[in-house]
């Protein structure tokens, strides 16, 4: 996936993606997305405009950290990611 998106946008290409991580497996998306693994594949490659990590929640507030700029992020649980970058030349 990380380097069809890179194949596929021109050099200076903009990528903006909400990526969920440390998700459990599951047949239908068998691999586990980790912040170091889409920052080693994807995300060394871009120059980066915006980036925020977020603690996946339930209820209402799902995304109020994500807005709020104050992270919760814990590697080791569930969580988010949203990206907003360039493509390197």
């Amino acid at each position: 996936m990380c380097s069809e998106i890179c194949r596929v946008l021109k050099p200076g290409g903009r990528i903006i993606g909400s990526l969920n991580l440390n998700e459990t497996a599951t047949a239908s998306e068998p691999q586990t997305l980790g912040e170091e693994v889409l920052t080693e594949k994807l995300l060394r490659q871009f120059k980066v405009k915006s980036k925020r990590l977020g603690r996946k929640r339930t209820g209402d507030d799902n995304y109020a950290e994500m807005f709020s700029g104050q992270s919760t992020y814990d590697k080791t649980r569930p969580g988010y990611l949203w990206f907003d970058g360039y493509l390197n030349a």
